[in-house]
């Protein structure tokens, strides 16, 4: 299982991440939104799951930071 999910990771992240520092920060990402995810439960999570759970993640920040933006327009 570690080496596909290196593969994957590889192909997702920049040259300029580390494979490790960049899976650290989506788990760490995932923790911030939805609480404490145990390293192995994490390790279980289908790929395609954790890739719709940051598009998610990111979609709702985007709404969020519009929304601030125009609230801070109106005043």
């Amino acid at each position: 299982m570690g080496q596909t999910r290196d593969k994957i990771l590889s192909k997702l992240y920049s040259k300029d991440k580390s494979i490790e520092d960049s899976f650290y920060r989506t788990h760490h990402e995932l923790m911030k939104e939805y609480g404490w995810i145990p390293l192995k439960e994490f390790l279980e999570l289908p790929q395609q799951t954790i890739n719709n759970l940051l598009q998610e993640i990111n979609k709702d920040r985007r709404a969020e930071a519009k929304a601030a933006k125009k609230n801070r327009r109106g005043k």
